[in-house]
């Protein structure tokens, strides 16, 4: 998977504390970037999972058909969207609203938390549940920041890093 410069200039900078959100527009690319984290973290991880988090079922399709596509990953669990998660894979896909149905599944020492849209978990509601000690984390949005709401800040980066 070729990456653009702004992808290959991120990537040492995550993987140096395996935490950040990456801010790029809608299209930029983040997607893409965010698959090559959870490779190489899979690469040297081979124990550890990826729970990746989003806001839509729209969402949860699309990141699926990429990995499926782009990472050529069989062994994705799925939860949300009349898709009922049993049992931990590798690769794991929820929508936010279902996550805390199967969150203490999870052992967070071991596991790479990915946040897409991470704009739309931050509110206490949303951002406590997934509250934990991440051993690494990705947060991908368009727009991480909101005007005049600093508790919104506080609770994503509290997550993220």
């Amino acid at each position: 998977m070729k990456l653009r410069e702004w992808q290959a200039k991120a990537f040492p900078l995550w993987w140096a504390k395996k935490r950040g959100i990456v801010k790029v527009v809608t299209g930029g690319g983040k997607t893409v970037f965010a698959i090559h984290c959870l490779a190489k973290y899979l690469e040297e991880n081979k124990d550890h999972s990826i729970f990746i988090v989003v806001p839509s079922i729209a969402l949860l399709d699309q990141w699926y058909e990429g990995l499926q596509k782009d990472f050529n990953e069989k062994n994705i669990a799925l939860n949300g969207g009349g898709e009922h998660l049993k049992h931990l894979s590798r690769i794991n896909i929820s929508t936010i609203d279902s996550v805390k149905n199967i969150i203490e599944q999870f052992d967070a020492s071991k596991t790479l938390l990915i946040v897409d849209e991470c704009h739309k978990i931050g509110t206490e509601k949303r951002g406590e549940v997934l509250t934990n000690n991440w051993h690494a984390t990705l947060g991908l949005s368009a727009t991480p920041e909101r005007d005049y709401d600093d508790n919104f800040y506080i609770i994503i980066r509290k997550i993220l890093g």
